[in-house]
């Protein structure tokens, strides 16, 4: 069974430029009640399921987030934390993932500095989510390499800020960026499925040795739910949301669910895609998707 995304407010204590929650913001106003979240989880781990992300919006700052930790411990399901590092959960997640651009801020650098000593203390596993553009400077690089050292952080997920346009030159970004962390023996692995195409051959077979490179966007083979615990949307950054009843009662229906949907977002892709023997092949379909229905 897929890790299950569960979006359990969409409200923040940030204000991120490139953040993917921003439509859906407008959207589901109300956090997810503690009922709605017990009956999902419930049906969830009823299926087999294990492994629970708790993401937002900023999860921290719902409510019930220490009762919603607590109750997966003791129900044998892993929780992975997804937080900006503006505040903690005073409930132990089994693991955390921190974006650093709070701690890149120096306005909010303070606060992300305190969180990540606790999570650290804790012994929590922690991953670094790093955001980049062609226009990310190398002292900045140096700072969230520095970062993941001093708090031993277990790797860092490299997340390239899509959609991107000049394709060689972003790849080349990439491979420099993984390439730099993992010198240092900072593990690296990319976020965000990537088209094979920006990259060498060379820099390819090394990212995907090394920083766990996948070329295909697995939409719709996990899901989110959305925190009105009524609707599921096919990932994070997709904002396509569908009834949960449309799951006729298992969540291993959800590839069902959107089968047509993405088969339609798949082709809208440029046409040296559709001739590419990676996309016949299925092995990519040009990158995330996401940015399609934007």
């Amino acid at each position: 069974m897929f890790t299950l995304m569960m979006a359990v407010t969409y409200r923040c204590n940030a204000d991120c430029p490139y953040c993917y929650a921003k439509n859906s913001r407008r959207i589901f106003k109300k956090d997810m009640s503690f009922i709605d979240f017990l009956d999902i989880t419930n049906k969830y781990i009823k299926e087999g399921g294990k492994n629970i992300n708790l993401i937002g919006g900023e999860p921290t700052i719902w409510k019930n987030i220490n009762y919603a930790i607590i109750y997966c411990k003791l129900r044998g399901v892993t929780t992975t934390l997804i937080t900006n590092g503006l505040k903690i959960s005073k409930a132990k997640p089994d693991r955390v993932m921190m974006n650093v651009s709070h701690y890149l801020d120096p306005k909010t650098q303070k606060l992300f500095l305190s969180s990540i000593k606790y999570y650290s203390k804790n012994k929590i596993p922690i991953t670094l989510r790093y955001n980049i553009s062609l226009e990310t400077k190398q002292a900045e690089i140096e700072k969230v390499k520095n970062l993941a050292i001093t708090f031993k952080a277990n790797d860092i997920d490299l997340d390239p800020i899509v959609p991107f346009e000049v394709e060689k030159e972003m790849g080349e970004k990439i491979f420099k960026t993984a390439s730099f962390f993992i010198s240092f023996g900072v593990k690296c692995r990319l976020g965000n499925p990537i088209p094979p195409c920006i990259f060498s051959d060379n820099q390819r077979e090394y990212l995907k040795k090394n920083a766990k490179l996948f070329f295909r966007c697995n939409a719709g083979e996990y899901m989110l739910i959305n925190p009105d615990g009524k609707t599921i949307s096919p990932c994070t950054k997709m904002f396509l949301p569908k009834d949960i009843s449309e799951l006729q009662g298992s969540f291993s229906n959800v590839s069902n669910v959107y089968k047509e949907d993405l088969e339609k977002i798949k082709n809208k892709v440029l046409q040296k895609c559709l001739d590419c023997d990676y996309f016949k092949e299925k092995k990519c379909f040009g990158g995330c998707m996401a940015p399609r229905v934007w």
